[in-house]
Formats: structure tokens, sequence, C-alpha cells
């Protein structure tokens, strides 16, 4: 694909260098905030502007009132479309649509029933367009705009950070890249900080921010993931002083745990110190603030793959959205040595590998002699990996662009040293210091703990020391998890270490046979000393009374039966003997009895 360049001086904006945006071009922008999106929006002609998500339509809209701007997405209609349209042709106003592609079709079936032609009438513009290779794995339908891309007379994509996609189409079209050059020096300063143990990491990092804060500046937090966003807060104890930017469902999630201050739009009336936004603020919005705030992304492998941020676009993205600057940015992420490492030749060798084993079983299922090897042959086509590569049953190149692209990012957070060498080679930032933050037991230990490696009398060993030091922290919905996880694994041994204590787990020799008896004893004694039980006694027999021995033996059976209490032994009259003082040798008529003398129960 041909590349041409134009430079930009500080200052400058894209109108400033650019009248207008060409058709059949990817233009890469190289520096958020340039102000593309602004540059079509008061062109003098019909556009229709596709964005990744509904936080930029909102915030855009309210911006551009002046400008005819009108916003489709979730609960505008069709109708409502046909009505703007109708109105902008009969006064005169340039068509400015603002749609995401899930709602994409409501502007294509608009159009149609006004009998109007959007693909000669309208310059198509995808902006953000490295999200279409980006997201469209968990989010197919961002690909919606694309069947119809080509067919529009006019149309370009824009991003500052593209990924130039693979689909012959637009070489067939003669598409080339137009590339933004700043004449000055952009790149921004981060700092790395690399960990074993998130929660404690962030614990100790965000006091330390706030601290070096000259001023009263928010920090705002980046994580993809309202469910670790959601026990960051409660670990910290920070809830009163948190916002959460995050989806209509994470919002509704959020606020079913009890954290009320969650907001699917950005406003800055909701910004408090600490602010949590979600991969959905990445790209397009404008956040205008009166001071610069610190920023800090997190990525945490063990915890979920989409948490894992890349340095080229969505650390780049996440920055740009500050219009004012920031005051630090700082990366906290974990590694994980056992993602496997790849490239981009090797990615293409696997995938062209791919696609020839399941076009040799297609040719085998097309001239299959019988209807049972047919259904062999199916079997296998439906099992193979080249089917992730496939939509409508042909070859989709933006699902291997996604993949490529998505195991690159992967391979980075394997070691320390391809996080950097991912920062480095972007161009964009400049690493101001890289620490670790080591932890006695970060998630790599949790995980390695049921490796295999080493005595089972090792394992539990480690297991307790790793109890050990998290015991503390418990409340915190993410440790608790791990707890739950390593009881499912060795129940006897988690049990006995919080019922029992380490000593007493020590003392066993870790062996499960030993503490299973303690934990039964410990089980028995908790549950008859309870203080429903020991009422229960005290309410059957009388201090001063003689009852019968079969009428004692009999009343403890049952009381023990009703707390659902194991004696250790078989239950007679003398049982009596550990919860009262009594005369073993009363008398009733002629029958031995049992005079109660008094309490043994406090």
């Amino acid at each position: 694909m041909i590349h041409n360049y134009l430079s930009v001086d500080k200052g400058q904006y894209l109108t400033d260098i650019y009248k207008n945006i060409e058709s059949g071009i990817i233009l890469h922008k190289t520096l958020t905030g340039l102000g593309a999106t602004y540059s079509e929006i008061i062109s003098d002609r019909d556009s229709i502007i596709v964005v990744p998500n509904v936080p930029t339509i909102t915030v855009k809209c309210a911006k551009h009132t002046a400008d005819n701007l009108f916003g489709v997405k979730e609960r505008v209609t069709t109708d409502d479309v046909v009505n703007y349209i109708d109105r902008s042709i009969k006064g005169g106003r340039n068509i400015k649509i603002m749609v995401t592609p899930e709602s994409f079709y409501k502007v294509k079936d608009a159009f149609e029933e006004i009998g109007e032609d959007m693909y000669m009438r309208c310059f198509l513009l995808l902006d953000e367009c490295h999200k279409i290779i980006k997201d469209m794995d968990y989010r197919p339908d961002i690909l919606l705009p694309m069947d119809d891309f080509f067919s529009f007379v006019d149309k370009a994509l824009v991003s500052a950070t593209p990924i130039i996609p693979s689909d012959p189409r637009f070489e067939k079209n003669d598409f080339r890249v137009v590339e933004i050059l700043p004449t000055y020096d952009y790149a921004q300063e981060i700092q790395l900080v690399h960990t074993n143990n998130m929660l404690e990491a962030i614990r100790n990092i965000l006091p330390v921010i706030e601290k070096a804060q000259a001023s009263e500046n928010n920090i705002c937090i980046f994580v993809n993931s309202t469910d670790m966003i959601h026990q960051l807060i409660s670990k910290l104890g920070i809830a009163v002083r948190s916002s959460v930017f995050c989806a209509t469902k994470s919002v509704t999630k959020l606020k079913n745990k009890g954290f009320k201050n969650a907001y699917e739009n950005w406003s800055k009336k909701h910004m408090r110190k600490f602010n949590f936004f979600t991969s959905r603020f990445h790209t397009a919005i404008d956040i205008e603030l009166d001071m610069r705030p610190d920023v800090v992304f997190i990525t945490e492998p063990y915890f979920a793959d989409h948490t894992l941020l890349d340095p080229y676009a969505d650390i780049v993205q996440a920055i740009g959205r500050f219009r004012g600057g920031v005051s630090s940015v700082t990366h906290v992420f974990t590694t994980r040595s056992t993602i496997q490492q790849r490239s981009i030749d090797g990615l293409k060798e696997y995938i062209d590998c791919c696609e020839k084993v399941y076009t040799i079983v297609k040719t085998l299922y097309n001239c299959a002699k019988s209807s049972e090897q047919r259904n062999a042959f199916r079997t296998a086509l439906d099992a193979m990996p080249y089917n992730n590569f496939l939509r409508y049953g042909v070859k989709d190149y933006f699902a291997i662009d996604n993949y490529i692209y998505d195991e690159l990012v992967r391979s980075s957070y394997n070691n320390i040293d391809s996080v950097k060498s991912r920062y480095l080679e972007s161009g964009r930032f400049i690493i101001k210091g890289i620490s670790f933050m080591k932890h006695p037991f970060g998630e790599h230990d949790r995980l390695s703990l049921f490796s295999g490696a080493g005595t089972m009398k090792k394992m539990r060993e480690e297991l307790v020391e790793f109890l050990d030091n998290i015991k503390d922290d418990r409340g915190c919905e993410i440790v608790d998890s791990i707890i739950e996880e390593l009881r499912e694994k060795e129940p006897v041994i988690v049990d006995a270490f919080f019922k029992l204590g380490k000593a007493v787990v020590t003392e066993c020799g870790y062996r499960v046979k030993s503490l299973r008896e303690k934990l039964i004893i410990h089980e028995y004694r908790e549950k008859s000393n309870g203080d429903a039980f020991l009422n229960a006694l005290r309410n059957t027999f009388d201090v001063g009374r003689k009852y019968t021995r079969s009428y004692v033996k009999n009343e403890l059976i049952r009381l023990f039966e009703l707390f659902e209490i194991k004696p250790f032994n078989s239950v007679t009259a003398y049982s009596i003997d550990e919860y009262f003082n009594v005369d073993h040798e009363a008398r009733i008529g002629n029958g031995r009895a049992v005079r109660i003398l008094s309490s043994k129960i406090e």
C-alpha cells in the first residue's frame, strides 16, 4: 500500500494542513486530539461517521449542536433517522450522522425509506478504525459497516494508531496510507511497574502518586475488567472516593454489588479522586479537566486476557483522552511465562497451515462416496481452527488480522523485556523507569502450588505459607476467591489452617488423616459447646433433681441428634458428666438414678 506523508507543527490541527479528508485513504493521524473527527463534522459535505462506542456520540453531539450532528445509537429508531435526514435536506443543511457499528443498519434503512442513495450522497468515515480489527473477536457486529464500506463512492478510515488491514479489497480499490508526521517531540514519559501481586502493588503505588501531587489532582485508572475494579476498590477501602465509568450492564452489576458511583457516560461532575475507566473509554471521547490527572494502567494476565493493554494502541489512545495533558503515566503489570511467544511470520505460517488442512479435508468431504464418509469429514471440518477465520464460509481477513494482533499483544506479556520492547517499538514513549514490586506470594506462586513439582508434603508446606501470607486479607473478593480455589484442591489443609491454626497443621506433619481427626474433634467441641445446645441441656436437666439412668441416656441421644452432634463414644448415662457434676449413686424407688448436683456450664 502506498504511503504519503504530511507534516504538522506543534499547536496545529488537521484543518490547518488538510482541507478535507480525502477518499480512498487510511489516515494515520499519529496524534490523538488532532481534530480528524472535528474536521469531518464541519466539512461542507454530507457525512456518516462510524465511531466504535456510544460515549463518543454522547460527547460529540453535546459539543456540536450547531453543526447539525445527529447521534444514532440504542433507543434511536429508524424513523428518528428518517425525520432527521428529511429535516436536514429541507433545511438545506449538511447531513452529519454519527453512528455505532451496531446501529449502522438504521441509517441504511432510513436512506432506503426516503429513496436517497447514501452511497453516492454521503462520505463514509470509519473513525478509530483500529478498533474494527482489535475488537471484532468479542464484538463481531463491529464489522457490519464493512459490508457496505466499499459500496460508498467516497470513503476513508482514520486512527492515531491504525492497524493496516490485510483485506485485498483495499489494494483493489487503490487505498493508500496518509501518515501525519509531527515536527516536534511528542513521546510520552511513562513509568513501568512490574509486579507479581497486583493487589499489593496498587495498594503501595496509589498513596505514592497521591503524595507526590503538587495539587489535588484526579487519579485516572484504566482497567478493562469491572470485576477487578470492584475488587480493587473494596480492597483499598476507597469506595467513597471513587467513580467507575463503564458499560451499562457493568453499571448495573456494580450497583447490585453495592457500589453506587458507576456511570455509563463520562461527566466532569461525576469525577472523584480515583476514577476507573474500562476500554470503552480508550478512544474518541474528550475528557477536559481543569488540571492534569495522574494516569495508571493495570494489566493482569493471570486474572483475564482482556486486561492486556497494548502500548501501541490502548495506552496511546487512553492518554489521548485527556485534552489538557497528563501529569504522569504509570503502567502496572504482571507477566506470565507460560504465555507462548509468537512472531508475525510464525503466526502467518500457522494460519496458512490451518487453511491448507481445512482445504484438504473439505475436498475429501466434497468427494465423499457415502453419507457416513461425509458425516465424518463434516465433523472434522467443524472442529478445525480455521473456522475462526471464516465468515459466512468465506475467508475473513479481519478475523485473521485480529488473531495476529491479539497474539502479538499476548506474547509481549511473557516477560518484562518483551513489554519494554513493545513500548520502544511503538516510538510513542520514553520509559522513565522500570521497577519491580515483588511480594512473598504472587499469582504465579498461587498457580504453581499444584503444578506437580516436588513432594506432596512440600506442596502442602508451600500452601500453608501462602495461606499465612494472605490470611489477614480475607474479606476481599479476590483473596476469598483464591482461598476457595485452594480449598477445592486441598480442603483438609485449608480448613485445618483456618480452624486449628498454622502450628497445629505443622505439628501434624501436614498429614491429612491426623488433621481430619482434629477437625472432627474441633467441630464436635464447637457444636457441643454452642449456646443453643447448652441452653437445651439446662432446659432438660434441673440442678437438684433426680433422673433415671435410662432417661438421661435417651435425652442426651435425642439432643445430640437434634443438634447434629456426633459423639466420639457411645452415649450412656455417664456422658452427662461432661456438662454437670452428678451423683451416680442416687436412687428412684429401687432403681439407680442420677442426681444433678451443679452445672459445669458457665
